[in-house]
Protein backbone atom coordinates (compact mmCIF):
# COMPACT_ATOMS: atom_id res chain seq x y z
CA UNK A 1 0.00 0.00 0.00
CA UNK A 2 0.77 3.33 0.40
CA UNK A 3 3.82 5.02 -1.47
CA UNK A 4 4.91 1.10 -2.63
CA UNK A 5 1.73 1.00 -4.74
CA UNK A 6 1.49 4.10 -6.07
CA UNK A 7 4.98 3.36 -7.43
CA UNK A 8 3.90 0.26 -8.57
CA UNK A 9 0.68 1.32 -10.51
CA UNK A 10 2.77 4.12 -12.49
CA UNK A 11 5.85 1.64 -13.41
CA UNK A 12 2.69 -0.80 -14.72
CA UNK A 13 1.38 2.15 -16.34
CA UNK A 14 4.56 3.22 -17.60
CA UNK A 15 5.47 -0.45 -19.29
CA UNK A 16 2.17 -1.20 -20.08
CA UNK A 17 2.38 -4.26 -18.04
CA UNK A 18 -1.00 -5.55 -16.30
CA UNK A 19 1.43 -5.68 -13.01
CA UNK A 20 4.75 -4.11 -11.02
CA UNK A 21 6.00 -4.82 -7.71
CA UNK A 22 8.82 -3.44 -6.41
CA UNK A 23 11.75 -5.08 -5.12
CA UNK A 24 14.67 -4.32 -3.04
CA UNK A 25 17.32 -4.73 -5.63
CA UNK A 26 18.05 -5.76 -8.74
CA UNK A 27 19.57 -8.99 -8.70
CA UNK A 28 16.68 -9.75 -6.84
CA UNK A 29 13.90 -9.06 -9.76
CA UNK A 30 16.55 -10.64 -12.18
CA UNK A 31 16.49 -13.98 -10.28
CA UNK A 32 12.82 -13.64 -9.42
CA UNK A 33 11.71 -12.90 -12.84
CA UNK A 34 14.16 -15.69 -14.44
CA UNK A 35 12.74 -18.21 -11.92
CA UNK A 36 9.18 -17.64 -12.74
CA UNK A 37 9.68 -17.35 -16.82
CA UNK A 38 11.92 -20.54 -16.79
CA UNK A 39 9.48 -22.82 -15.29
CA UNK A 40 11.28 -26.54 -14.80
CA UNK A 41 13.25 -25.64 -17.55
CA UNK A 42 16.93 -25.48 -16.61
CA UNK A 43 18.54 -23.23 -19.10
CA UNK A 44 18.39 -19.23 -19.52
CA UNK A 45 20.58 -17.76 -22.15
CA UNK A 46 22.41 -14.62 -21.17
CA UNK A 47 24.26 -12.12 -22.93
CA UNK A 48 27.87 -12.73 -21.86
CA UNK A 49 28.84 -9.65 -20.53
CA UNK A 50 25.51 -9.07 -19.18
CA UNK A 51 25.03 -8.37 -15.26
CA UNK A 52 23.27 -11.24 -14.96
CA UNK A 53 25.98 -13.65 -16.13
CA UNK A 54 28.89 -11.68 -14.55
CA UNK A 55 27.79 -9.92 -11.45
CA UNK A 56 24.54 -11.63 -10.06
CA UNK A 57 27.25 -14.84 -8.82
CA UNK A 58 25.71 -17.94 -8.90
CA UNK A 59 22.16 -16.89 -8.04
CA UNK A 60 20.79 -18.79 -10.80
CA UNK A 61 22.96 -21.96 -10.26
CA UNK A 62 22.69 -22.52 -6.60
CA UNK A 63 19.21 -20.90 -5.61
CA UNK A 64 17.28 -21.72 -9.03
CA UNK A 65 19.36 -25.08 -10.23
CA UNK A 66 18.66 -22.79 -13.56
CA UNK A 67 22.38 -22.86 -16.33
CA UNK A 68 23.11 -19.77 -17.31
CA UNK A 69 23.90 -20.31 -20.78
CA UNK A 70 26.25 -17.05 -22.41
CA UNK A 71 25.82 -16.72 -25.92
CA UNK A 72 29.24 -16.10 -27.02
CA UNK A 73 29.35 -13.47 -30.06
CA UNK A 74 30.53 -9.74 -29.79
CA UNK A 75 27.41 -8.68 -31.49
CA UNK A 76 23.94 -10.15 -30.23
CA UNK A 77 21.16 -10.14 -32.21
CA UNK A 78 19.07 -13.51 -33.51
CA UNK A 79 21.27 -14.45 -35.72
CA UNK A 80 24.33 -15.13 -32.95
CA UNK A 81 21.03 -16.46 -30.61
CA UNK A 82 19.88 -18.94 -33.13
CA UNK A 83 23.63 -20.19 -33.48
CA UNK A 84 24.27 -20.21 -30.13
CA UNK A 85 20.84 -22.65 -29.64
CA UNK A 86 21.92 -24.77 -32.62
CA UNK A 87 25.54 -25.31 -30.65
CA UNK A 88 23.63 -26.59 -28.03
CA UNK A 89 21.35 -28.78 -30.08
CA UNK A 90 24.34 -30.26 -31.22
CA UNK A 91 26.99 -30.58 -28.96
CA UNK A 92 25.29 -31.55 -25.31
CA UNK A 93 24.67 -35.28 -24.68
CA UNK A 94 21.78 -34.48 -22.54
CA UNK A 95 19.56 -32.31 -23.95
CA UNK A 96 17.61 -30.15 -21.53
CA UNK A 97 15.02 -27.06 -22.76
CA UNK A 98 15.95 -23.37 -22.76
CA UNK A 99 13.60 -21.68 -20.18
CA UNK A 100 14.50 -18.17 -20.94
CA UNK A 101 16.03 -15.77 -22.47
CA UNK A 102 17.21 -12.77 -20.64
CA UNK A 103 18.65 -9.42 -22.40
CA UNK A 104 19.99 -6.44 -20.82
CA UNK A 105 19.66 -3.22 -22.70
CA UNK A 106 21.76 -1.20 -22.42
CA UNK A 107 24.86 -3.36 -21.88
CA UNK A 108 26.70 -1.80 -19.50
CA UNK A 109 30.17 -3.65 -19.88
CA UNK A 110 30.05 -2.83 -23.58
CA UNK A 111 30.08 0.97 -23.30
CA UNK A 112 26.12 1.34 -22.75
CA UNK A 113 25.68 -0.45 -25.90
CA UNK A 114 21.88 -0.69 -27.20
CA UNK A 115 20.97 -2.98 -29.50
CA UNK A 116 18.65 -2.12 -32.59
CA UNK A 117 14.85 -1.84 -31.55
CA UNK A 118 13.96 -3.89 -34.96
CA UNK A 119 16.75 -6.65 -33.90
CA UNK A 120 14.66 -6.87 -30.86
CA UNK A 121 11.23 -7.32 -31.97
CA UNK A 122 13.03 -10.34 -34.52
CA UNK A 123 14.49 -11.72 -31.25
CA UNK A 124 10.57 -11.32 -29.02
CA UNK A 125 8.99 -12.98 -32.49
CA UNK A 126 11.33 -15.99 -32.67
CA UNK A 127 11.45 -16.44 -28.78
CA UNK A 128 7.64 -16.34 -29.05
CA UNK A 129 7.34 -18.95 -31.73
CA UNK A 130 9.51 -21.41 -30.02
CA UNK A 131 7.99 -20.92 -26.91
CA UNK A 132 10.68 -19.40 -25.34
CA UNK A 133 9.78 -16.58 -22.34
CA UNK A 134 12.04 -13.50 -22.87
CA UNK A 135 12.98 -11.15 -19.59
CA UNK A 136 14.60 -7.20 -20.28
CA UNK A 137 17.34 -6.24 -17.76
CA UNK A 138 16.47 -2.75 -18.33
CA UNK A 139 18.50 -1.34 -14.97
CA UNK A 140 19.43 1.79 -17.50
CA UNK A 141 16.29 1.62 -19.82
CA UNK A 142 15.10 4.96 -18.79
CA UNK A 143 17.91 6.52 -19.93
CA UNK A 144 18.17 4.00 -23.02
CA UNK A 145 15.18 5.05 -24.10
CA UNK A 146 15.56 8.63 -24.10
CA UNK A 147 18.58 8.16 -26.50
CA UNK A 148 17.39 5.91 -28.61
CA UNK A 149 13.97 7.62 -28.97
CA UNK A 150 12.12 3.89 -28.60
CA UNK A 151 9.63 4.31 -25.47
CA UNK A 152 9.74 2.06 -22.13
CA UNK A 153 6.29 1.14 -23.29
CA UNK A 154 7.92 -0.30 -26.72
CA UNK A 155 10.77 -2.06 -25.19
CA UNK A 156 8.20 -3.72 -22.55
CA UNK A 157 5.82 -4.94 -24.95
CA UNK A 158 8.56 -7.36 -26.34
CA UNK A 159 9.69 -8.84 -23.03
CA UNK A 160 7.58 -11.36 -20.86
CA UNK A 161 9.06 -9.76 -17.65
CA UNK A 162 11.39 -6.37 -17.70
CA UNK A 163 13.14 -4.56 -14.27
CA UNK A 164 13.86 -1.51 -13.80
CA UNK A 165 16.24 0.51 -11.39
CA UNK A 166 14.98 3.36 -9.52
CA UNK A 167 18.25 3.73 -7.98
CA UNK A 168 20.36 3.91 -11.44
CA UNK A 169 19.81 7.57 -12.95
CA UNK A 170 17.02 8.25 -10.29
CA UNK A 171 18.74 8.20 -7.03
CA UNK A 172 16.23 6.21 -5.33
CA UNK A 173 17.80 4.87 -2.52
CA UNK A 174 16.27 1.07 -3.08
Amino acid sequence: GGAVAKLESYVANLTGKDKCIFLPSGTMANQLALRILSEEKPKILVQKNSHIFCDEADAAQVIHNKRLVPIQHEDFGLRELKSTITKLATNEYFKTQIGAISIEVPLRRENETLINFEELGKISRFAKAEGIKLHLDGARLLIASIYSGTSVREYAALFDTIYISTYKYLGAGA
